[in-house]
Parts: structure tokens; C-alpha cells; sequence
């Protein structure tokens, strides 16, 4: 069966796959580099070089200057009888993940931190939490399905982290994100950093709005939260492009002019990988409460290629996608009805995790908000 595939959602260029990860020098990568490891690593493993080794060489396994990284480039697996997209996972992006792992760093230096990752899937963020931590603290992991928490995440965290017999203080969520403030009353106002990544283009608006009233719940006062959620692909950025027509005609009246229901075709291969350009014929404005769907209206005709993994049939596929993509301002004006919600830094991020300040060409795949929980006066 086809899996599905969302126009708006970044598609990810498959790469050959590295066999063994210790080909690649860590100190080729930023994110990898000793020295930017000292940035967030708790001091207490900083005197041991071989600890520190073994943390750089794991760190260095998901970084996208790695091709090992493409290895954790993987469609998320549903719970049983879930036939919703859930898009993939993606290697590092350091623009998002470096300053998360650095705030709670600074923050386990007077306190034992309370952090939370939502949608955590592999967990590829959730087992170098546990490394900032100076004197200790909680984490907590949230995946809605349950497959991924129970197996490729307990792989991780059990790889990753018994050795230091730190996987005790990684408690796993399993369910709706929506969920986590009645299931876990303790957790209201408790939170000192939230990471999230890869989640929010499933919400429709009205949704958007309660995820940013949850965040605004969790949070103790100062406290961050660390979002990053795909943008307009830099191909549909063009006069002309319906996508790209109307969110230029919705944007200085819309809070959310990135959503849209989408009708399109694009060639797929079986893996639900794309393999070509997607050539939307439409793009309109749906309710707000729609819900984000991809619907596959028909196939139109079907082949065999080769390509870099060999002979694979692709097909041509027509789709409705509903779904939604953020900018920087998005994000600003999303939270302006939240008035403890305080916009600390908000950018651009490519499939690399490199930042931009303005959108470009440069395979521009995400925007970045941080925000911050502030205390309102009467």
C-alpha cells in the first residue's frame, strides 16, 4: 500500500547509506565538535575523556554531515488501526537542538530541571537531555504512538544510556500530546523546557491555539519552549505557484495564512519517498477546525525506475493534502493571544539545521520559534 505523502511537508533526499559510522570524524560537524559538546555535556563527564568520546561519537551518529544519519530518516509507525501520516524523523537540526540543550544546561546549574519532549519518536533528543543535567533532574518523553516508544525509542534510550544508569529518569508519555495536563496534573506549571519538532503542521488552527495553551499551562515561569515545524518548500515560493498565490493573499489577514487544502500530483515510490517535483493545481482555505488529512484521489499511472537503491516501481498519484506550514511571523502572531507566551527568537533553518534570518533558496525546510513563559502583571 502507498503511504502517504504531504506536499507541504519537506521531502527528505534519500542518500546512500553509511554502513558504519566511525568513517566520519566527528570535528567535521558543528553539532559534533568537542568543543561544542563542552557547551551543554554536565561538567561531571566533562573530566572523563573517554565518556567524552563516547558521547561525541554518539552525537556524531545523527548529524546530517554524517551520511549515517540517514539511517534515522524514518517514517513514524502508527499505533494498530492508526492510518494517519505522521510524516518521518530527521537527523540533528542544530539550530533548535544546540540552544535547547544549552538553556537546560544552564538551568541544571541552580535547580534540578523538569524537561519534556513532545512527539519524541526515536528519541534521538530525548537520550542527551539526561547529559545536560549538572546535579539531576526529569525528563519526560511524549509519542502518540505507542509502537515507537515500546521499541525504536527503548532501543535508544537502552543504547544511549544504561551504561550510566541515566535511562531510570526518562519516564515515557504515551498518547495525544493533548492529553499530558489532565493525565499528569503534576506536571501543570512544572515544565522548565519543552522540546518539539515535526508536530505542528498536523494542527489545524483551533488545535494550534490549544498546543500553544498547553505549552502556556506546562511551563513554569521562564521557562522555554523549543518549536520547530516545517515551512513553504523554497520551489513553491514563486508568483505563480497557488500555494505560494495564497498565502500571499492570506497573510496580513490570516493568524494562520500557511494553511491550506492543496490538490496535487507527484510521482512516489513505494517507500512513500517522493521522486520528483510535486506540481500543485490548487490551493484553498479551509475551516479552521478541518483537520489535517492526506487522501490519495487516484493513481494515473505507474512505472519502473531505476535508482540509487536499484530498480523500484513508482507511481504518479493525484492527492488532496490538508495541512499547514509556519514562518517566523506565523509564530509571532500565533501567540499574541497568549499573554504569558514571550517570543525569544524566531528564524528560518534549512535541512541541515543551518539559521536564516530571511527565507532564501537555500533548501530552506523549517521555521524556529523559542518561546518563553513570562509572568503577566494585573
Amino acid at each position: 500500500m502507498l503511504k502517504k505523502i504531504s506536499f507541504i511537508a519537506v521531502a527528505m533526499t534519500t542518500s546512500l547509506l553509511a554502513m558504519e559510522t566511525d568513517q566520519f570524524n566527528p570535528e567535521q560537524a558543528d553539532f559534533s565538535k568537542m568543543e561544542t559538546l563542552r557547551t551543554w555535556v554536565s561538567s561531571k563527564y566533562q573530566s572523563n575523556n573517554e565518556k567524552m568520546k563516547e558521547i561525541q561519537r554518539n552525537v556524531a551518529m545523527e548529524v546530517p554531515e554524517n551520511t549515517f544519519s540517514y539511517n534515522f530518516v524514518r517514517p513514524i509507525r502508527n499505533n494498530d488501526g492508526d492510518t494517519r501520516y505522521f510524516g518521518k524523523t530527521f537527523h540533528t537540526l542544530k539550530s533548535v537542538q544546540l540552544p535547547f540543550l544549552q538553556f537546560v544546561h544552564e538551568i541544571s546549574k541552580n535547580k534540578n530541571p523538569v524537561v519534556l519532549e513532545i512527539a519524541a519518536s526515536y528519541g534521538l533528543v530525548t537520550w542527551k537531555i539526561p547529559y545536560t543535567f549538572e546535579n539531576g533532574g526529569t525528563v519526560y518523553a511524549n509519542e502518540l504512538s505507542s509502537i515507537m516508544l515500546n521499541n525504536e525509542f527503548d532501543s535508544v534510550m537502552n543504547a544511549r544510556l544504561n551504561g550510566d544508569n541515566l535511562s531510570q529518569i526518562v519516564h515515557k508519555i504515551p498518547g495525544d500530546c493533548f492529553n499530558i495536563s489532565s493525565e499528569h496534573p503534576e506536571l501543570i506549571g512544572q515544565v522548565d523546557a519543552i522540546f518539539v519538532q515535526n508536530l505542528e503542521h498536523f494542527f489545524n488552527p483551533v488545535q494550534h491555539q490549544d498546543f500553544l495553551k498547553l505549552l502556556d499551562t506546562l511551563l513554569v515561569d521562564s521557562g522555554r519552549a523549543f518549536l520547530a515545524s516545517h515551512t513553504m518548500q523554497p520551489g513553491t515560493a514563486k508568483r505563480g505557484n497557488p500555494i505560494y498565490e495564497l498565502y500571499i493573499n492570506k497573510k496580513t489577514s490570516d493568524m494562520y495564512p500557511g494553511f491550506m487544502r492543496c490538490i496535487g500530483v507527484c510521482q512516489a515510490l513505494k517507500s512513500g519517498a517522493l521522486a520528483g517535483e510535486v506540481v500543485v493545481s490548487e490551493a484553498t482555505r479551509p475551516n479552521d477546525s478541518t483537520i489535517c488529512s492526506t487522501r490519495t484521489l487516484g493513481v494515473l499511472d505507474s512505472k519502473i525506475i531505476n535508482t540509487q537503491h536499484g530498480l523500484q516501481e513508482v507511481k504518479t498519484i493525484k492527492q488532496e493534502v490538508i495541512s499547514q506550514f509556519f514562518t517566523p511571523i506565523i509564530y509571532k502572531s500565533s501567540i499574541v493571544p497568549h499573554k504569558s507566551l514571550k517570543m525569544i527568537d524566531s528564524f528560518f533553518m534549512d535541512q541541515i539545521g543551518s539559521k536564516y534570518e530571511k527565507f532564501n533558496d537555500n533548501l530552506i525546510s523549517h521555521a524556529v520559534a523559542i518561546i518563553e513563559k513570562v509572568v503577566v502583571s494585573n
